[in-house]
């Protein structure tokens, strides 16, 4: 872990973009103990298909800024990654948008939010769910999770209509979307600082890939139950068993 402070980070609400990027490059060479390019060659490869995930719930006041991000990308771009390899990711397309990832703002790269959501129909305020539901019900952002691969929680969650397209008609099984699980192979990950009026404790946690076919056997609450039994041939993560 590395800290780096700078007085000049921000004037009035706006970050200084040149003085972001400084800090950037201080704080990961403070990191590894190496220079910029010696950094990147401990971390990534020129062939990398590398995700920046960004979390832009906050709009634009408080979310992760696109100013940092600039320095991340501009640092990944001048040691040979192509802009076609670099992904701005988070869950929902408008929030990107909201907090400052456009393509505008940064061409060339792919922005990608993984669900598409009619926010009126998510309030209650229309039963129009056509923009957001396939003609069979499904949410339109469906076939971007992968339906072998996901996270047990043995928690109640949400009940709201709009909250269910990841969760297979349940809650505790939230499927992982196919950019993480088949196409990306690095992650960067921008947090935002921002606070929790109640934190959700998730005492029983399993990774799991499994068939389709198996997916009935699998369905047991107890922790016990490791996620090898299920899929043999594919390693888990038994830490979390």
């Amino acid at each position: 872990m590395a800290q780096v402070q700078d007085s000049g980070a921000v004037k009035g609400d706006a970050p200084d973009a040149k003085v972001v990027q400084a800090m950037f490059r201080r704080g990961l060479e403070k990191l590894t103990g190496k220079n910029m390019k010696q950094s990147f060659g401990l971390l990534f490869g020129k062939d990398d298909i590398i995700g920046i995930k960004v979390n832009p719930a906050g709009g634009a006041l408080q979310s992760s800024r696109p100013e940092l991000v600039d320095a991340v990308i501009a640092w990944l771009k001048e040691n040979g990654v192509p802009a076609k390899n670099i992904i701005i990711w988070d869950r929902f397309d408008y929030m990107l948008k909201d907090a400052g990832f456009t393509a505008e703002r940064f061409p060339g790269i792919a922005l990608e939010g993984l669900q598409t959501m009619d926010e009126a129909a998510a309030d209650g305020k229309t039963e129009d769910n056509s923009r957001w539901l396939d003609a069979q019900g499904k949410h339109i952002s469906y076939p971007q999770f992968d339906q072998d691969v996901f996270y047990w929680a043995d928690v109640d969650g949400p009940t709201e209509h709009a909250l269910h397209e990841s969760a297979r008609g349940q809650w505790e099984a939230l499927l992982l979307r196919k950019l993480v699980t088949q196409r990306l192979t690095k992650i960067i990950n921008i947090r935002c600082s921002r606070t929790r009026a109640t934190v959700s404790r998730w005492p029983q946690r399993t990774w799991a890939t499994r068939p389709s076919a198996t997916r009935d056997a699998c369905t047991s609450r107890s922790s016990s139950m490791c996620a090898r039994k299920c899929s043999p041939s594919r390693a888990c993560a038994t830490r979390w068993c």
